[in-house]
């Protein structure tokens, strides 16, 4: 009989709930005189080892090895495996792997909630956790013109503007140059020569005292605005606009806040 692994895990599984995961592993007839034969099972998941159970069994006959499986995270698709090593009285081995793709599905009442396809990027269980590897959204190294009024340049870290409210929406517009070669006889060439600087907008909300550093920017050269939502985290940027605007009506106070609150836009186009 040849070695064979038949991983079992159910299609669909609840997150948090504990289910039974299970490889039935054969081995082969080596010695002749039914030795046992060791079995060292790892389960795990794309995020990570599950379990690890050892085994033996003798010779040829089938040997079921389990652990159970609580998955944590957001509803997504996640693939299981079992990788089985044999280890045979000959001193010989072999591993044989079966892998299932699991949906991972939230059951809220009667209702089972599964994510869409192309989303489940992150295996947070809530949104604190989503947020606190995150890079906060602020600006800093700004650069003022020199006839910039005192009352900007001398504020504590004024090079620095920090958002109570850390993640704003950011939009991202990027564009590459080209030029057109009209060749007799042939097809018009078309040649990238260069790309166009990000132009990046943001909106968001802040506080009146974050609201008047945003106005201050009239005077600004260059800063740095940092976010995950850019590769490396930063980009180095000119200010081109910025609006702020009371969010509540006559600049009423927000009374879950107790805090003047105004909605903000910035424009602003990236540095070469």
């Amino acid at each position: 009989m040849p070695e064979t692994i038949d991983f079992r895990v159910p299609n669909q599984v609840p997150l948090g709930e504990v289910v039974g995961i299970e490889a039935r592993v054969n081995s082969e007839f080596k010695s002749g005189l039914e030795e046992d034969v060791t079995f060292t099972a790892t389960f795990s998941t794309s995020s990570g080892e599950i379990d690890t159970v050892t085994e033996t069994s003798p010779e040829t006959q089938a040997v079921n090895i389990s652990t159970s499986w609580s998955p944590s995270g957001a509803p997504r698709e996640t693939t299981v495996s079992a990788s089985v090593e044999l280890q045979y009285d000959d001193e010989s081995s072999s591993t044989l792997t079966d892998s299932r793709i699991v949906q991972l599905v939230e059951r809220v009442g009667e209702d089972t909630i599964v994510a869409d396809e192309g989303t489940g990027n992150s295996a947070a269980s809530s949104l604190s956790e989503f947020y606190q590897d995150r890079t906060d959204f602020f600006i800093d190294d700004i650069v003022y013109d020199p006839d910039t009024p005192s009352t900007i340049t001398g504020r504590d870290n004024a090079s620095t503007i920090v958002f109570e409210y850390k993640n704003p929406n950011i939009t991202v517009d990027s564009s590459a140059r080209f030029v057109k070669h009209d060749i007799i006889g042939s097809k018009t060439l078309r040649q990238k020569v260069g790309k166009d600087p990000l132009e990046i907008s943001v909106e968001g909300v802040c506080y009146r005292d974050t609201a008047r550093r945003i106005d201050g920017l009239r005077y600004a050269e260059t800063g740095t605005i940092r976010a995950d939502r850019f590769d490396g985290s930063s980009v180095d940027v000119q200010f081109a606009s910025s609006t702020t605007e009371p969010l509540e009506d006559g600049s009423a106070v927000d009374f879950t806040e107790v805090n003047e609150l105004f909605s903000f836009s910035l424009e602003l186009t990236e540095t070469e």
